[in-house]
């Protein structure tokens, strides 16, 4: 019967991945959803949106088997997993009340909190943490044999770091800023990660900017059709980077993660997590939801490889206070919650 149910959620999550509908259209559905923020009549369960990103990306694909998972066993909630263009879009989304969880990297959500960097004056400190996700590391991806060994290579070159405001372009040009140099040095593409490879292919840059879950699939089929090699950061300008920037680790990719691969290499990551906005839920409304998560996260965590890293006890990478009903949850699950991961309206 387990094994049965798993394969229902999976096959589920499959088939809506190619059917979802787009959440907060400020007019609810037929099915008898709310839009964002709303809360249903007595007897009927609360329909969630939850921003994530490319359908063809790791959050849409955990957020899908995150929904559905929900979708199958909870008694108060529905989840739409909608597609986004990542962190950017769904914070503003998220600010704008068209959703109700965002996926974010952490670097991201901490400016967002503080008002600070790409954000400053325009964030909001009633950003709330849930989940703990897998890092992501940054990939600097050159072609083979063109020379390009280190940052200060990428002088005069064409490199690709994302759309602008994104996650991805935030991420590469605090690398770039930290040795030393700015957009000025080189000939920069701010476009759609998805687009990256093929530019590559294409001849049309010499270098790109990729933070993404190892293996990211878009690096993988890259390397099984054009010869690519991955930048080695230095020990060195790891540390300064850290000690320049909040909410990024040292992460190595080992060995044979994509195909002609000899060597591990030293890189940075941004750690990701699941949040919301402090006024989205209750303290049992989050605390409901979160047990709806974890205590079926055994049909969800097939959905990606880097499930198995989401726990209910992982939160260390976490920067963002929690929710309050995040902490009931985890302080009942045995987790020792940092001071700092405490939000003022729990103490």
């Amino acid at each position: 019967m387990k094994m049965l149910r798993r394969f229902l959620a999976l096959a589920v999550s499959m088939a809506l991945a190619a059917s979802l509908v787009a959440c907060g259209s400020g007019s609810g559905t037929e099915s008898g959803g709310s839009t964002a923020g709303s809360t249903p009549s007595s007897g009927e369960k609360r329909a969630l949106c939850m921003g994530t990103g490319s359908p063809s990306g790791a959050w849409y694909i955990i957020g899908g088997g995150i929904s559905n998972a929900v979708n199958l066993n909870s008694s108060q909630f529905t989840i739409t997993n909608e597609a986004s263009s990542g962190g950017g879009e769904n914070l503003r989304n998220l600010q704008e009340g068209n959703v109700d969880i965002v996926m974010l990297n952490c670097d991201m959500g901490y400016f967002y909190y503080t008002s600070t960097d790409s954000y400053e004056g325009a964030g909001s400190d009633t950003l709330r943490s849930m989940i703990a996700m897998p890092s992501s590391p940054m990939h600097i991806v050159v072609k083979a044999g063109s020379g390009i060994d280190s940052l200060d290579d990428l002088k005069g070159k064409s490199i690709a770091v994302g759309t602008a405001g994104s996650g991805y372009e935030s991420f590469a040009s605090k690398v770039i800023a930290c040795a030393g140099m700015s957009y000025d040095d080189m000939k920069v593409q701010m476009i759609n990660p998805s687009q990256m490879p093929e530019a590559m292919q294409n001849g049309q840059i010499d270098a790109f900017f990729y933070p993404v879950q190892a293996p990211g699939s878009a690096i993988t089929e890259l390397a099984l059709s054009t010869d690519i090699e991955l930048m080695n950061l230095s020990e060195e300008f790891i540390d300064k980077f850290m000690s320049e920037y909040v909410g990024y680790i040292e992460y190595t990719i080992p060995a044979g993660t994509y195909n002609g691969q000899d060597a591990d290499i030293s890189t940075l990551a941004t750690g990701q997590f699941i949040a919301t906005d402090r006024d989205n839920f209750t303290e049992d409304e989050m605390y409901a939801l979160m047990c709806d998560i974890f205590d079926n996260r055994e049909e969800w965590v097939v959905s990606h490889n880097t499930c198995a890293e989401i726990t209910e006890t992982n939160i260390g990478s976490l920067i963002v206070p929690l929710h309050v009903g995040a902490v009931k949850f985890y302080t009942e699950r045995g987790v020792e919650i940092p001071e700092e991961l405490i939000p003022a309206e729990a103490q």
